[in-house]
């Protein structure tokens, strides 16, 4: 067979063998909590709370001097009163 219809003929066959292995995903109450794990799931949750706080505060650095011509910050925090 040309080239071009041995690649066509490894492509269906590639994408019916990927039809055919559906994975399940399992629930994440259903997932076995060792120590280590939980360790390193709270620790990854903090570290990218943080990261993103800094980068909030950043923008709202960044634009506070916008205002609209009531006086009013163009950028805000949703939820937060002023500190």
């Amino acid at each position: 067979p040309a080239s071009g219809e041995v690649v066509k003929l490894f492509i269906d066959i590639y994408a019916n063998k990927l039809k055919n292995k559906v994975v399940a995903l399992k629930k994440p109450e259903e997932l076995s909590e060792d120590p280590l794990t939980e360790l390193l799931r709270n620790g990854a949750r903090k570290l990218i709370s943080g990261v993103v706080e800094v980068e909030l505060q950043q923008l709202l650095e960044q634009y506070a001097s916008l205002k609209n011509e009531y006086g009013h910050h163009q950028v805000v925090r949703n939820g937060y009163l002023p500190e």
